[in-house]
């Protein structure tokens, strides 16, 4: 038998019992607790409840829909997020590099998922696909500043932001883009985390791009983790907040509090975002 007889015969046997798959990860994930990281048992808890959970396995259902419904705005008019087009380095969502080649963790499409997280939360809840007056109340609201520099404890009624300048969200988003791994056995963790989510889903290319986006959006929660704890470099704890935040944002309805800090009367004039 070949090498490449032996790879074919293995992944025919792991098609036919995927809980192999899952074992494996789940063992591999396990070996990390010999660290002491916080929180990552209740980290533990939720992913091992994943497959038995309705709201998390029905999200694909409903994923972020581009059509001319859309919400389309002037970013320049919008100080945070023309903060982070300037810092990030991109045009439309669109990354202006490869992080493979730079070594850079997070960048403009982490930046960009996080709204279809949000998003697709809003999906889930109204068990329809957003439409253009619920994206603009998305989009224009605190909700991604809130994410952004209270990660986890985005809902907590007492917190309050920061007045920044535009060249102040600019040095932020630059930091989040220049953010490195504290060391290899971290970066290891996040992928193995990632692994045993990826192996709670249903195998189909519409739950196979949910779990992409969710993947990449954890990597914009992480590094804002790391920066509002002062860190330079990305942490164990770093990566169970970010998975902790990207679950609280997906497994609970969002509508309330992303409406509570949109002020609709402020962007009533289209000139004001247009």
């Amino acid at each position: 038998m070949t090498f490449g007889d032996f790879i074919r015969a293995v992944k025919a046997e792991l098609k036919k019992d995927p809980s192999i798959v899952f074992d494996y990860d789940w063992e591999r994930l396990m070996s990390y607790k010999e660290f002491g990281i916080g929180r990552f048992d209740e980290l533990l808890e939720i992913i091992n409840g994943l497959k038995s959970n309705e709201r998390f396995l029905s999200l694909p259902d409903f994923p972020v829909e581009k059509d001319e419904n859309t919400f389309d705005w002037n970013m320049d008019k919008t100080p945070f997020y023309n903060g982070a087009k300037i810092g990030f380095g991109f045009s439309v969502y669109m990354p202006a590099f490869a992080p493979n080649i730079v070594h850079k963790s997070i960048g403009a499409i982490n930046f960009a998922t996080l709204f279809s997280m949000v998003q697709m939360s809003f999906n889930h809840d109204n068990q329809h696909f957003l439409t253009y007056e619920e994206d603009k109340a998305i989009t224009l609201s605190f909700i991604i500043e809130y994410l952004t520099f209270f990660v986890e404890d985005f809902d907590n009624p007492d917190n309050q932001l920061v007045k920044r300048s535009q060249n102040e969200y600019v040095e932020f988003f630059k930091k989040v883009h220049d953010l490195r791994w504290e060391d290899k056995k971290t970066k290891d963790f996040e992928y193995s985390t990632f692994c045993v989510i990826v192996d709670t889903i249903n195998n189909n290319e519409q739950s196979r791009r949910f779990i992409t986006t969710l993947g990449h959006a954890v990597y914009y929660l992480i590094g804002c983790s790391a920066l509002k704890e002062g860190r330079d470099s990305i942490s164990f704890e770093d990566v169970v907040i970010g998975y902790l935040t990207v679950f609280k944002i997906i497994l609970n309805d969002m509508r309330p509090l992303v409406y509570s800090l949109y002020d609709e009367e402020k962007w009533a004039d289209e000139n004001s975002w247009k």
